[in-house]
């Protein structure tokens, strides 16, 4: 978990906002009222970033900012 947060404090502004109100539990129309992006876009983005962090946390290939 603490490696898990370490990551997400090396995010830009935009994509810790989105990582926050994922993990408070805010479902992908209520982030993109938020955020005021489409609920598709929401959904993308987040299933990209949910891929960085995983491959972050777990130091594989590419690392956060690699290639995929």
């Amino acid at each position: 978990m603490r490696e898990l947060y370490r990551v997400i404090d090396t995010l830009d502004d935009f994509h810790r906002a989105l990582v926050v109100l994922y993990l408070e539990g805010y479902d992908q129309r209520e982030m993109a009222e938020i955020l005021g992006l489409t609920e598709t876009n929401v959904a993308t983005r987040l299933s990209r970033l949910r891929q960085r962090l995983r491959r972050a946390v777990a130091g594989g290939p590419g690392g956060m900012y690699g290639t995929r």
